[in-house]
């Protein structure tokens, strides 16, 4: 069977580092078609991204609605579940899909959606879809963790406790998200070693001899980051087990379902308490500031009061300013001027003698 006799719209929910832009390639190549304004190729993917600028400058704005980054480490707050705020990006989506792929007729396969953003926002995507009339067909590629947290480290400078929050909400989201669409797996490591069994078993078709030109080999490290992390640490820990579990499957089953659930909302409780626990910091400082305030202030006006109740400080300085004329005037009168050597001889001669005398 050939790829664009079978689907409508083929989306890629996978993490960064995870082999996406690869398997989009490959899905291109196949007879598939990429969206327009794709991002230009970079040193840390020399073969491009195959996504573009139209679909993650979406993604973006509706991040930053969540107030959250690309890279948050925990799960995607719960207002991205709410139809009313869905209902927002809806006509930007529409538009974007529009711009992207231009009008059905002129297709020639079935759309290749690719961000590893959607992971956090393919609710938004797909109630769009929904109402356009679109089928999307859900591939999750999934890699190694450790090889991911190594590969964010390098390209970002990521903490790799962070680097392994990013894959794990990004793995259970994309799970959570589309699991009533009946998403197919697609192991990385798989991926490179026999592409055509892989997206067989995955989607049920054969890929064509060019799409091999898009594999890249060199890109499987093996266990090359297997012992760089500890296995019995969280959160690497909940990693590999999700990671484990996941390889084994080819679609997520209820187990999986269950335990991306369960991660999900210890989470979110977890992001509460904190949460609340910030919320009664802040309420002690503000509190503390408010009685230092009413403290300093108190004090300032004691110090203003006491300041306006000394009523000889004028008195004090009239007298000073007039003995000061008075000392100028005299210096500079003519008897003053007159009796300047006889005030200097007294100096030299008799009030040394006065001196020796007492």
């Amino acid at each position: 069977m050939k790829l664009n006799e079978a689907l409508q719209c083929l989306v890629i929910l996978g993490c960064h580092r995870s082999g996406t832009s690869m398997l989009a390639g490959i899905l291109e190549a196949s007879g598939g078609k990429l969206p327009s304004g794709l991002m230009r190729p970079a040193l840390t993917n020399r073969n491009g991204f195959n996504e573009s600028w139209l679909v993650v400058d979406i993604n973006e704005s509706i991040l930053k609605s969540c107030d959250i980054p690309w890279d948050y480490p925990e799960p995607t707050p719960r207002c991205i579940e709410k139809d009313s705020f869905a209902e927002r990006f809806v006509p930007a989506v529409q538009t974007s899909l529009s711009e992207a792929f231009g009008s059905e007729d002129s297709l020639t396969g079935p759309m290749i959606l690719k961000d590893p953003r959607m992971c956090r926002t393919f609710p938004i995507w797909e109630k769009t879809m929904t109402r356009i009339g679109l089928s999307p067909t859900v591939v999750i590629p999934v890699r190694n963790p450790f090889d991911v947290i190594r590969s964010l480290e390098i390209r970002d400078g990521m903490q790799p406790s962070h680097a392994c929050f990013v894959w794990i909400w990004h793995i259970v989201e994309a799970v959570l998200w589309s699991n009533h669409l009946l998403p197919r797996f697609v192991l990385f490591e798989g991926l490179l070693e026999d592409p055509a069994l892989c997206l067989k078993n995955a989607l049920g078709f054969e890929i064509p001899s060019k799409a091999y030109e898009v594999v890249r080999p060199d890109l499987n490290h093996g266990s090359s980051s297997f012992d760089r992390y500890p296995q019995n640490v969280e959160p690497f820990r909940t990693a590999i087990e999700l990671y484990r579990k996941v390889s084994i499957l080819h679609e997520p089953d209820a187990e999986l379902l269950d335990e991306v659930r369960r991660l999900r909302e210890f989470a979110i409780e977890q992001s509460r308490y904190k949460e609340r626990r910030y919320r009664r910091r802040e309420k002690r400082l503000i509190s503390d500031l408010s009685a230092l305030k009413k403290e300093t202030s108190e004090k300032v006006r004691a110090n203003i009061t006491s300041f306006e109740s000394c009523s000889s400080l004028p008195t004090i300085s009239q007298r000073d300013i007039k003995s000061s004329d008075k000392i100028r005037r005299m210096q500079n009168s003519f008897s003053w001027k007159v009796t300047a050597p006889l005030r200097f001889l007294r100096r030299m001669l008799i009030d040394p003698v006065l001196k020796v005398l007492k």
